[in-house]
């Protein structure tokens, strides 16, 4: 269907001719950009970390419902920390 609407060529390089995610990292010969890259990575994993743990501290909220006074004031300084601090676990 691909090569109907011409999206592709004919030709189309095959996991067997060497068309790879990482081939197209091959270019980045010099160390700076190989640690830029590798930052970019590690980075990017980090900032996904915070809204799993925002949703933890949701549902225990939600589990607990109607919550005390004490457990809203702990949870919402939970939330600011992860807010504030998202690459703390």
């Amino acid at each position: 269907m691909i090569r109907l609407l011409r999206l592709l060529p004919k030709n189309a390089a095959s996991k067997d001719e060497g068309a790879s995610y990482f081939a197209l990292f091959k270019p980045l010969q010099d160390i700076q950009s190989r640690i830029i890259l590798f930052c970019g990575v590690v980075l990017a994993l980090a900032a996904g970390a915070p809204l799993p743990i925002i949703g933890v501290i949701f549902a225990r909220i939600i589990d607990h419902f109607p919550p005390s006074e004490d457990e809203v004031v702990d949870r919402i300084s939970q939330l600011l920390v992860v807010g504030e601090f998202p690459d703390l676990p």
